[in-house]
């Protein structure tokens, strides 16, 4: 990742740059001092941080003018999916899952039926196809994200069955998703201060 566009791109955004600034500044990371260069702050979040930022900071525009609830749903079930996906060995679609469980909400957030919406964005085919359940382990992970949710206990069974992962651990990553968007939100909405 060129860090230096990076810093460019964000700098011709001010309240882009804040937010990323107050997101690093905040008591998620608990840095000593604070950080006060875009770069920096690039470089300390990482090329994986950075997209999962850049992604959280755009649907939570998206969400403006919705219940806050929905944006906490969608960063619970985007870190859900990712969790769920590691215990499954899908480890290396983390980025992808954390973007699917984001975007699975994507209808309620535009008032528009799930396809029409996703098609307004230039959303990978894995994403687009794991949200619109095509039936490979990406969507099994979504649809086991849905039905935890929903108290659909049969379905989360044989989905979790399917992805080899145990109740306990689905349990676990549900309970870990939780506490991840509880602290990212409000570094997200407050900048921790």
């Amino acid at each position: 990742m060129d860090f230096d566009r990076v810093e460019q791109v964000i700098k011709r955004e001010p309240c882009l740059a804040l937010k990323l600034l107050s997101y690093l500044n905040s008591a998620l990371f608990g840095y000593g001092a604070r950080v006060t260069s875009i770069k920096h702050a690039a470089i300390l979040l990482g090329p994986d941080n950075l997209r999962r930022w850049a992604n959280l900071t755009s649907v939570l525009g998206l969400c403006d003018g919705k219940p806050p609830e929905l944006f906490l749903t969608c960063i619970v079930r985007a870190r859900f999916c990712e969790l769920l996906g590691r215990r499954a060995g899908l480890g290396h679609q983390a980025l992808e899952l954390f973007l699917t469980g984001l975007l699975s909400l994507i209808d309620a957030m535009l008032d528009r039926p799930l396809e029409e919406a996703l098609a307004q964005f230039a959303v990978p085919r894995e994403v687009r196809d794991a949200i619109l359940t095509d039936g490979g382990p990406a969507s099994r992970v979504c649809a086991l994200a849905r039905a935890y949710e929903n108290g659909d206990w049969e379905l989360v069974a044989e989905e979790a069955r399917a992805l080899n992962i145990s109740a306990a651990k689905v349990a676990e990553s549900y309970r870990r998703a939780i506490e991840w968007s509880a602290d990212t939100e409000g570094a997200l909405l407050t900048g921790g201060e």
